[in-house]
């Protein structure tokens, strides 16, 4: 016995399709920020500019 309706399983493939697709974009987008990142990093190292490795932590909002 299967906990899914059997009619909406194209749906569900669909929105899972469309999902899978934009974080794949995204996987792309990162990978191509950090190339252009490091290349920034290096012409700041050449004009003195100290690049550290250290992270920034982020402000965090949380719902309650």
């Amino acid at each position: 016995m299967s906990v899914i309706n059997d009619n909406n399983n194209d749906e569900l493939m669909t929105a899972f399709n469309e999902l899978e697709s934009k974080v794949l974009i995204l996987l792309e987008n990162m990978k191509k920020m950090d190339r252009r990142l490091k290349a920034l990093e290096e012409v700041a190292k050449t004009h003195g500019i100290k690049v550290t490795e250290n992270m920034v932590e982020a402000d965090q909002c949380t719902i309650n």
